[in-house]
């Protein structure tokens, strides 16, 4: 897949983005984790399935191979969570576009308002661009 825009957010120390790919993903937002601290893989892990109600069950550290087992479902987790993000966006701009298209064409209907209530001190000509939709004031 051939994308215009690249971005990626770098691993900024010991777990600053830990959950970074929740935050980002979903708009097409590359990022990496730490996996050093699997304590706190484990603790993230808990936070989010409480906060999206996922079922929980803790990997203690005396189960054999604890740490990649942590690492592991915490990876599924986050897959989990940013496909449900993801859908959620696309559905959610599926419901919105008007709105959205009504917030940006707000933009322009602002700059012609106060060209106007100015005088138009541009010369005649309002310099904004056409709203979305093709609306005018």
């Amino acid at each position: 897949m051939i994308r215009p825009h690249s971005f990626h957010i770098p691993v900024m120390g010991i777990a600053y983005t830990i959950d970074t790919p929740i935050r980002v993903s979903q708009f097409g937002i590359d990022s990496v984790i730490s996996l050093l601290d699997d304590i706190l893989i484990e603790q993230m892990r808990k936070l989010y399935c409480s906060k999206y109600a996922i079922a929980y069950q803790e990997i203690t550290d005396k189960i054999e191979d604890f740490r990649a087992k942590r690492i592991s479902s915490y990876l599924n987790l986050i897959n989990t969570i940013t496909e449900k993000k993801l859908e959620e966006l696309k559905t959610a701009t599926l419901e919105k576009k008007q709105e959205i298209k009504d917030y940006f064409n707000m933009d322009f209907y602002w700059q012609r308002w106060n060209l106007q209530k100015r005088g138009n001190p541009i010369g005649g000509k309002t310099h904004c661009r056409e709203p979305i939709g093709g609306r005018s004031l």
